[in-house]
């Protein structure tokens, strides 16, 4: 009797363990990153990072506390990036720059086939997201890569 009772014990064990790998493999996979890509037409710059050449978007984002942020973003084929943003209207600022690096990454919640680009990707604060959309343009995301719920206009425009 005790040998039945000993490989049903076993048995159960190898059960648990087997369930236990499943949903710590479903966890990680959850977690797992976007996955990069390039489209057919591009060159590959640093790992991750698509581009035919240095792509320019410009164009206005809403504020606030202001008539808006004048926004221009370049993104370039090494995988670096520089902003510029100018604060319009009755607290008008200098212009704020800041580089780091980009990165193209395919799929949101939304469209398994969407194109965003994220800059300052490898930073844990300050990261921000920019969905393609389909005439060439931009559209600034909120940080958990979903559309900002919002009349104002957060387009930039693809400049040639």
């Amino acid at each position: 009797m005790k040998k039945d009772s000993r490989a049903y014990g076993i048995g159960m064990t190898a059960w648990v363990i087997g369930i236990v790998a499943i949903i710590v493999f479903i966890v990680l996979l959850a977690f797992t990153p976007k996955t990069l890509i390039a489209p057919e037409n591009g060159s590959r710059g640093a790992v991750g990072q698509v581009a035919s050449g240095t792509m320019r978007f410009v164009g206005v984002l809403p504020c606030e506390s202001c008539e808006g942020i004048r926004t221009e973003l370049e993104l370039r084929p090494d995988g670096t990036f520089t902003i510029k943003e100018t604060y319009l209207g009755k607290i008008a600022t200098e212009p704020y720059s800041q580089i780091g690096n980009w990165t193209t990454l395919r799929g949101n919640a939304r469209d398994l086939k969407a194109v965003m680009y994220t800059i300052n990707h490898d930073r844990l604060a300050g990261s921000r997201n920019f969905l393609l959309l389909a005439d060439g343009n931009i559209k600034q995301l909120d940080s958990q890569q979903n559309e900002i719920k919002s009349d104002a206009n957060y387009t930039l425009e693809r400049q040639k």
